[in-house]
């Protein structure tokens, strides 16, 4: 009866293991499910505003210059610390 019990015991703790790495797959198998669709949805959302930025003329021309004036004091800043002053005359030269 003894060796019966010991030959069970083991049997019903790997059927618990088991049922423990089903339910930890599904588990994975559902949370890569939510990161994919994530990254569709994310997907969607950013080429349909990038698509409506490049097709709304207007607004591609108004970004245009102010991209221009960001590398432009980006590279004054760069090639020597100056007062804010100096920053902002030289970037009304730049625009006129």
């Amino acid at each position: 009866m003894q060796e019966q019990k010991l030959h069970v015991e083991p049997q019903s703790k790997l059927k618990l293991v088991n049922e423990e790495n089903l339910q930890e797959q599904e588990s994975v198998q559902n949370l890569r499910q939510t990161f994919l669709a994530s990254i569709r949805t994310a997907d969607t959302v950013v080429g349909e505003r990038f698509r409506a930025f490049v097709t709304d003329q207007d607004t591609v021309t108004a970004t245009v210059p102010e991209c221009r004036l960001c590398a432009h004091i980006s590279s004054i800043v760069q090639r020597e610390p100056s007062s804010p002053d100096k920053i902002l005359d030289e970037s009304r030269e730049f625009l006129i």
